[in-house]
């Protein structure tokens, strides 16, 4: 496979920030914190007491389209997303939702315009 990911992207409440590591790039995108939410529990297997806040795959793509200039078919292309397994496994009645909490003209658009090319 000639790609390969390099950068873990997260986001917080905190301020935005970037840590590198022999492992990995990690990258925290601060967000208000009305906007973040949509993610679940997740206990470390080695340490019960340790707990990630894992985001659904509706609020994933809500959240990088919000940071992200994501603005043309060309950007959302250049995704490379998988369209039928989007379709299999984003409900988009929840994605709806959520977005109408992010009260935002722009993302409205941006989310439009992908729902359009991942139905085409």
């Amino acid at each position: 496979i000639p790609e390969g990911v390099f950068t873990c992207t997260s986001v917080t409440t905190r301020n935005t920030s970037k840590f590198d590591s022999q492992v990995a790039n990690f990258t925290y995108n601060h967000i208000k914190k009305d906007l973040f939410f949509g993610y679940r529990l997740v206990h470390d297997v080695h340490n019960e007491r340790t707990v990630f806040k894992i985001a659904e795959a509706e609020k994933v793509i809500l959240d990088y389209f919000y940071l992200k200039k994501i603005n043309s078919k060309a950007d959302i292309d250049a995704l490379r997303l998988n369209g039928e397994k989007i379709k299999e496994e984003i409900d988009f009645d929840k994605l709806t939702l959520y977005l109408s909490v992010f009260n935002s003209h722009v993302l409205n658009q941006r989310i439009k315009k992908f729902k359009e090319i991942i139905n085409a």
